[in-house]
Order: structure tokens, then sequence, then C-alpha cells
């Protein structure tokens, strides 16, 4: 009888137990998913949609600009990794609604320096702040975002959270920005390490910014030329003095679904450059990996993400571009198992390889992608004649060709 009461007791303590870690863990998973759906609607535009979560149940509130904008806005809901169903409570706006417009004076500023970003201005309502902070902070980390004097006011234009939210993505790729919002007015400036990357934020803003509004941009590419001063260079020499084994399988390591640098990479990252300073011939393969979560082909898009962001990294410590193959593996090859939380983190990795040779054979996933192919919803405008560009100020002017660019600096990986 004792044996039953024991037994009792602890199969009593063990589904408590549970029952708390169920509890500890939901409000958790349900910010993740929140996160990431909020993500996946920017990549494409779709910011005017409100996001509830309970358990793995996504609601989608709000105006859609049209029936197509609705469909779009759930197909991409329902296919974020961890979200079982999505619950329609969208309505669709008239395309008399879409035409208003807020005071020319309704501002808003988005400062990015390196790795930290701050937004300043007005917003329309408390959900619109709660959305820009939320994509803020799940695209910089939250320990880099200062949004403490974003407020809510009256008078913004219409789609300006989506205006707001579709810049503030796009610029990530920026090593510094400044974005000025008047109005329906936008110019961003800055600079880049490459011409590519100006060019990937000036084609997705274009693409997914609502159609009433108007851009100017002034990117300038700029060529880091030293290492950084942290790391120890060897001096240059020849083969004997270039030990580029010593860094051969190096690894920088990603948080989940994220291809973001952080300050625990910057160790790894000096001692590469130093030895690719030390050897001016030398070139460095950067294979990115994933683990298995997620579909293969989305997961052969994360891992390329990856190893660009750690060829951005190089980069800003003087390495020419073109020394520099990013290449990105997906789920394949991985270090640990993927039935592990630890194992997992361990496979979302770079490795760095010296020389030219890819250190595995690159093979072509055959699922069908289910994200990142950005297919900008059309808004009641887009029968109109293509997006005008604000009058280019002094400094957004373009500059002779070839000007300000280095022979090394291309346009391709």
């Amino acid at each position: 009888m004792s044996r039953l009461l024991l037994t009792a007791a602890v199969l009593a303590i063990l589904v408590y137990a549970m029952v708390l870690g169920v509890r500890w863990l939901t409000p958790r998973i349900e910010q993740d998913i929140a996160d990431r759906v909020t993500t996946s609607l920017a990549e494409q535009g779709l910011l005017w949609a409100d996001v509830a979560v309970q358990g793995r149940e996504v609601t989608l509130s709000g105006t859609a600009p049209n029936e197509a904008g609705k469909e779009r806005a759930l197909a991409v809901a329902s296919k974020v990794f961890g979200v079982a169903k999505v619950d329609d409570k969208l309505e669709v706006a008239d395309a008399k609604a879409l035409a208003g417009k807020g005071a020319a004076s309704y501002g808003l500023t988005i400062t990015k320096d390196g790795d930290k970003v701050s937004v300043v201005g007005a917003v329309p309502t408390q959900a619109d702040k709660d959305v820009l902070v939320r994509l803020a902070n799940r695209h910089y980390g939250e320990e880099n975002v200062d949004a403490s004097k974003l407020e809510v006011a009256e008078g913004a234009p219409a789609g300006w959270r989506t205006a707001a939210g579709t810049v503030l993505y796009n610029i990530f790729n920026m090593e510094n920005a400044t974005v000025t919002f008047s109005g329906t007015e936008v110019m961003i400036s800055g600079t880049v390490v490459d011409q590519q990357f100006s060019d990937q934020v000036e084609n997705a803003v274009t693409a997914t910014l609502p159609q009433s509004y108007k851009v100017a941009y002034a990117v300038d590419v700029v060529t880091p030329t030293t290492v950084s001063s942290e790391a120890t260079v060897e001096p240059a020499a020849g083969p004997e003095g270039c030990a580029m084994d010593e860094v051969k399988g190096e690894k920088v390591y990603f948080g989940f679904d994220e291809a973001k640098l952080t300050a625990e990479d910057k160790p790894v990252l000096d001692k590469v450059a130093a030895k690719m300073d030390a050897c001016a011939d030398s070139k460095m393969v950067l294979a990115g990996f994933t683990d298995k979560t997620g579909s293969a082909l989305y997961n052969k898009w994360l891992s390329q993400q990856r190893a660009e962001a750690a060829m951005r990294g190089l980069m800003r410590h003087g390495v020419a571009k073109e020394r520099l193959k990013p290449v990105g593996y997906g789920e394949a090859h991985p270090l640990a198992s993927n039935a592990t939380r630890d194992g997992r983190a361990k496979n979302r990795r770079v490795e760095f390889y010296p020389g030219e040779a890819l250190p595995y054979e690159v093979t072509s996933p055959t699922e069908v992608s289910v994200k990142k192919v950005v297919a900008p919803v059309q808004t009641a405008a887009a029968a109109a004649p293509a997006k005008p560009e604000i009058a280019k100020p002094w400094w957004a002017k373009p500059k002779a060709q070839g000007a300000g660019k280095d022979s090394w600096l291309g346009d391709s990986n």
C-alpha cells in the first residue's frame, strides 16, 4: 500500500512539474512565434497586419489594402515555422480610405551606427509602436535598440507602420544609416562596405514601400583598410610566415533563425583577419550551416546569409571582398545531433577554410521555397505609373562612374 501511495505521490509531483513547465514555456514560445511572424510580414511589406499568438495559433487582424494583400499575409503567416493555425480577422479597406494623407511634417528618424539602432519620432498608435519595437529587437538584438524616444501621436500618413518597418528591416546590411521620414517622403543615407549591399537595400525598400511613399538614396561605399587594432597581426612574410592552417576550421555561431554576428564572434574574426592581413595573397572560404529546423530550401538560404554576415565582418577589418567566398550548405554536415538543443546550437555556424577549395560538395535542395521570396503586394495605387522619387538633393546625386570605389570591390559574390 505504501508503495502505491509513494508511486501516486511521485506521479502527482511529475504532473505538477510538467504543468508548471508548460506555463513557464508558453509565453516564451508565443513571443518567439509573434517575433518571427512579424519579421516574415516585414520582409513582404505587410506590416499593416496585427499579430496575436495563443499557444501556436496566430490571429491576424487589421485592415489589408486589398484582397490580394489579405491572402498574402495569411499565406506568409501560415508558413512560419511553429505556427499551427492562422485565424483570419483581417478586413479589406476601400480605395478611398487608402488615399488619405497625413501631415507633411509628421516625422520619424531611424539611426544605425554599427550594431546600435535608435528610433526617434512619432507613430500613430501604441500597437504600431509595439510592432516596430518588436521588429527592431528581433532583427538587431534588444540590447542594441533604443526606442525610448518613440512616441504615440496622431496625424500619420496612411501606411506609416509598413513604411517605417520596411526601412527599419532592410537597412540591416548598412554599416551606418540615417533614415528621415517627413510625411510620405523618405531619405536614406549612410555607408556600406560594398555596392552589392547598397543595391540590396534600394531594391528591397523600393519593392515593399507603400506606393504613396517617395524615397531618395544617398548610400556611399566605404573601403575599410585596416585590421582591428585589437587583433594580433603577424609580420607579412613568405609562405613560412603565413600560417593560415592555424585558422582552418575556426567557427562563429548564430542564434536560432538568425544571421547576425555578436560581440562573442569578434575574437575569431580578429584572428582570421589578422592572418589574412599577414598573408596578402591568401583567400578564404566561409562555409555557413544551419540546424535541421525548418525546410531544406529555407535552411540553404539562411546558411548563405550567415556566410555573407561573416564576409561582411571580415570586410570591416579591411579584407578585400574578392578574397572571400561565402557558401551556404544549409542543414548538411552537422557537427552534433539535431535532436538536442545543444546539438542544434553547435550546428548553427560558419566555418573558415583557407584557400579556394570548397570543404564540401554543394548540393541543391529540392523542396519548394516557403519563405524569403519577395512578392510585394500591390495596393490600390498599383495601376498608377512607377513610383516617383524625391528630387535628389545635392547629397543624393550619383557620383561619377567608378568614383570612390576601389578596384577590388566587385558587385557579386
